[in-house]
């Protein structure tokens, strides 16, 4: 056997075109040329199975790759999407807490501009005829 794989690499190999280069090999001379024959269909067959064999990895390995590699584009896709994304809202985020900032200053100057409304009323109040009334007919 050590000897068909060192000269048979194809199993598509025939044994009409290896026949002859059997039938002058020492080591083959004790076999009958049917015995030969069946030792060289045996050899096929193994090689066949093996060469399939290999094929079929080498294509799962190859599909495996594939999607692999389309598992790494779907994420890298997904992580540019999100991203975006990300940053949209981010940047959301900071619009809405700056109209925040700018709602609560606003709030804040309105409630300065009431306060002192009402401190300049109420110390007109204080200083008019009215107050000074009220104040007069209280009694200890």
């Amino acid at each position: 056997m050590d000897m068909l794989k060192e000269k048979i690499k194809d199993y598509h190999t025939k044994w009409t075109d290896v026949k002859k280069k059997f039938e002058s090999e020492s080591k083959l001379e004790l076999l009958g040329s049917e015995d030969r024959e069946e030792i060289f269909r045996s050899f096929i067959k193994k090689l066949k199975s093996e060469t399939k064999s290999k094929e079929k990895k080498k294509k799962r390995e190859k599909k495996e790759k594939a999607r692999q590699k389309e598992r790494e584009r779907a994420e890298k896709s997904r992580k540019e999407k999100d991203a975006p994304l990300d940053d949209d809202i981010l940047e959301s985020n900071e619009r809405k807490n700056d109209k925040a900032d700018e709602s609560n200053g606003d709030k804040m100057e309105d409630i300065s501009v009431i306060f002192s409304i009402f401190t300049i009323l109420v110390a007109k109040w204080l200083s008019s005829e009215h107050c000074l009334a009220s104040f007069s007919t209280i009694t200890p």
